[in-house]
């Protein structure tokens, strides 16, 4: 059973799905199955033609948020926390801690506490 390629669309253009040619270049190609699974996903969506029907020969990705960077304590923030006793690094590392806590929990992991802290 051969499977048709599907042309991937990750132009410019692909963020209009009006039913327009699309005048572009790209020249990937993923399997029907493929296909299916990036829009299963949601990384992708079929084509539109220019009646609204779906084209089973073009998918477009989908463009997504980017991802927050995650905070981090670096060894400088650490330096100047301990040693030079900046109380803003060392408020910094407490919210780090708390962040990195409350993640925890809401996974699903149990809460320990420190002896001593209130």
């Amino acid at each position: 059973m051969s499977q048709k390629p599907i042309v991937l669309h990750t132009c410019k253009q692909a963020r209009f799905n009006d039913g327009q040619p699309l005048d572009c270049r790209c020249q990937k190609r993923v399997t029907e199955d493929r296909a299916k699974k990036l829009i299963g996903r949601g990384d992708a969506v079929w084509r539109r033609d220019f009646k609204g029907f779906r084209d089973d020969r073009h998918i477009l990705m989908v463009l997504r948020r980017p991802h927050r960077r995650a905070s981090t304590i670096e060894s400088f923030h650490v330096e100047r926390a301990v040693v030079e006793e900046v109380v803003l690094e060392q408020e910094r590392i407490e919210i780090y801690n708390c962040d990195n806590q409350r993640a925890l929990v809401e996974l699903g992991a149990d809460v320990r506490m420190r002896q001593g802290a209130v």
